[in-house]
């Protein structure tokens, strides 16, 4: 515990208790529990807090409009919630990460309407588009389909 609480920023009772150590790609902060088992620093946070573990089952969330901050250990601004809970506060807040924003994008906005234009114009197929672009056929498949990156605004794709 206190070489968790050595890397966490401890501020005001209300402020986010930024996580030092080091971040997943997403912005959590992740903490090295011992056996080299990795687990988010905000759940482990909570977990001291509640002098418990946080069922499985359960995520560590963060309390929607208090606290947007991946990298947050405050107790007062986390809770455990499950699988729709986490999904409804990522709506309610707005926080879900879209097209260029994603941490983990190969393309952005600007290439959807030129991949739009190669398939449909019956020039390439969608492995051919997805190789060039260093994506997966499905990830292709998705954007022509308009089921992914459905907020750009795209006239060689059919609205969705």
């Amino acid at each position: 515990a206190e070489r968790f609480r050595a890397l966490v920023d401890v501020r005001g009772p209300d402020e986010c208790w930024p996580w030092l150590g080091h971040l997943h790609p997403a912005g959590h902060g992740q903490f090295n529990r011992g056996n080299h088992v990795l687990v988010y620093a905000h759940r482990f946070a909570l977990e001291l807090h509640l002098g418990r573990p946080v069922p499985e089952e359960l995520h560590v969330l963060h309390r929607p409009v208090v606290c947007h901050t991946p990298a947050c250990c405050t107790p007062a601004h986390l809770y455990e919630g499950n699988d729709s809970l986490n999904t409804r506060d990522r709506d309610e807040d707005g926080t879900l990460p879209k097209g260029s924003t994603h941490w983990n994008v190969k393309i952005d906005e600007s290439e959807i309407p030129v991949i739009g234009a190669l398939f449909y114009w019956g020039k390439f197929r969608d492995q051919e588009i997805a190789d060039a672009y260093g994506v997966s056929r499905q990830c292709i498949s998705a954007i022509v389909h308009r089921r992914t990156w459905t907020h750009v605004k795209c006239s060689s794709l059919p609205e969705r």
